[in-house]
């Protein structure tokens, strides 16, 4: 017999078997649940650093629009004193 017909027989042979059916998604699913529930990271301890991140943006925002407004006037601008705390 030729190779190419045994391999030819053989590919027929394979195109025609099925293979079982096996159904294993709610144990990995449920695999997955348990890692998840483990392996989760805690945010609780760094909301205070969200909040003081928070609190320095809100600042430096009401610092930038409200100096900014002045400072577009070239009159105004001459006329109002500089704060310390901003040299």
């Amino acid at each position: 017999m030729n190779e190419e017909n045994r391999i030819g027989k053989l590919a027929q042979r394979a195109r025609l078997e099925t293979p079982p059916h096996v159904d294993v998604t709610h144990r990995v699913m449920a695999a997955l649940r348990v890692k998840t529930r483990e392996s989760a990271p805690r945010v609780d301890p760094l909301a205070w650093v969200a909040a003081a991140s928070a609190a320095a943006a809100i600042a430096v925002l009401v610092a930038a629009f409200g100096f900014g407004e002045s400072w577009t006037d070239t009159f105004m601008a001459s006329r109002i004193d500089i704060p310390w705390w901003l040299l």
